[in-house]
């Protein structure tokens, strides 16, 4: 399971500005004592799915968005006796729902979102969110938008590439690298029929990284800067740190920053999340850089008087 990392802004419609704002604690002061169902349920037109937000126990910033599952494609087995029951009857009047795991930060506006097939999708949060920044308000004047925290490997980055276990270039047809492969071409040089690829890839999955066996090549790549030599590039390794999950990377392609969430016999889930997202220090460095370019653009000052009321319990 992916947990993909996003940023956000609110739009205040009425006065036509933009702001950073973490809401947190709007969304901690929603959870705790918002008790009505017909505020709790809400259903997305545009997805068709019914929603329903909670927060988890295990930790202060993990939440759940969860969506009603169809019963009718599971059966309860009873493998000894082949016993076969319709789940309806075990959970009686309660609801099996689709899980997706959000984490909130407490003091940066950063959401990570983990969700499973068929559960509910960045598009809900951000449409549940909305609802909930303007439950208190007979219009809609927020409006929050989720972005994508993503980046680029671009050719300065090769060479700080970290546990690369498979390369792939492919030539351009004009590369001045055909050369050397002059003697497995028909004139010594490609054709615009010829596309050639050079795959390279560590035999020993216990070996370190291959990064030294291939520094001429990637010498060529960082120097490289007007894709004479090569039309694409793709590396199998890690970016940022030997902590992290190692990711497909596609140079100059942008890719959305997250981390892989593998739960180990003694961690749940949430825990899982929790303890990746604090040693993401990408996922900060992407934010603050993101704030940093738009800084001229946002305000940051306190709202107004009807966002105050969402952070006070007694307005629920």
């Amino acid at each position: 399971m992916k947990l993909n990392y996003y940023t956000y802004i609110i739009n205040f419609t009425k006065h036509g500005t933009k702001r950073k704002i973490c809401i947190k604690d709007i969304v901690d002061i929603f959870c705790e004592y918002q008790t009505d169902e017909a505020k709790l349920v809400k259903k997305n037109k545009s997805t068709e799915r019914e929603l329903y937000f909670a927060k988890s126990s295990l930790h202060d910033t993990v939440f759940y968005l969860m969506t009603p599952t169809d019963l009718h494609e599971y059966r309860s087995l009873d493998k000894s006796s082949g016993k076969i029951t319709d789940l309806q009857t075990l959970i009686g009047s309660d609801s099996l729902e689709k899980v997706t795991y959000i984490h909130i930060d407490k003091t940066t506006p950063v959401i990570g979102i983990a969700t499973s097939r068929g559960g509910s999708t960045n598009e809900d949060l951000q449409f549940y969110l909305n609802k909930i920044l303007n439950g208190l308000s007979t219009d809609e004047p927020y409006e929050l938008t989720l972005l994508p925290l993503s980046s680029k490997v671009n050719r300065s980055d090769v060479k700080k590439l970290k546990m690369i276990s498979q390369a792939k270039v492919v030539l351009s047809s004009s590369s001045s690298q055909t050369a050397k492969l002059a003697k497995f071409l028909n004139n010594g040089k490609a054709s615009k029929n010829l596309e050639i690829e050079i795959s390279i890839k560590r035999t020993n999955a216990q070996a370190n990284s291959i990064e030294k066996d291939i520094a001429p090549l990637l010498d060529l790549i960082e120097h490289d800067t007007n894709n004479d030599d090569f039309a694409k590039v793709y590396f199998r390794g890690k970016r940022d740190s030997l902590a992290e999950y190692v990711k497909d990377m596609h140079l100059d392609e942008s890719l959305v920053q997250y981390d892989m969430i593998q739960p180990k016999s003694n961690s749940s889930i949430e825990d899982e999340i929790e303890i990746k997202r604090y040693a993401n220090t990408q996922v900060d460095t992407l934010v603050n850089g993101y704030f940093n370019s738009m800084h001229k653009k946002l305000q940051i000052i306190t709202p107004c008087t009807n966002w105050d009321k969402l952070k006070d319990s007694k307005s629920y």
